[in-house]
């Protein structure tokens, strides 16, 4: 099931954002567009944002991040870097 995969990519995205090829994975699920989904993801990168925005793989999630999530979450994002 769509489901249970999006939330297995949801529950282990911080490293996977890290990856070469996993960072396409979780932009993958945030293009879906489901706020669920997209707040999850954003849940397990919050503390680490400043960090992440500056590696190679991960900087390319945050920045999907920024276009993607609802604008509450953005803000948070912004306070954060």
């Amino acid at each position: 099931d769509r489901g249970l995969l999006v939330g297995a990519i949801c529950r282990s995205s911080l490293p996977l954002v890290r990856d070469q090829f996993g960072n396409y994975v979780v932009q993958y699920v945030l293009n879906l567009q489901d706020p669920q989904a997209n707040s999850e993801v954003l849940r397990s990168l919050l503390g680490r944002l400043s960090a992440l925005s500056r590696e190679k793989f991960s900087s390319n999630v945050i920045e999907r991040c920024l276009q993607q999530c609802a604008h509450e979450e953005k803000l948070l994002m912004i306070r954060e870097l």
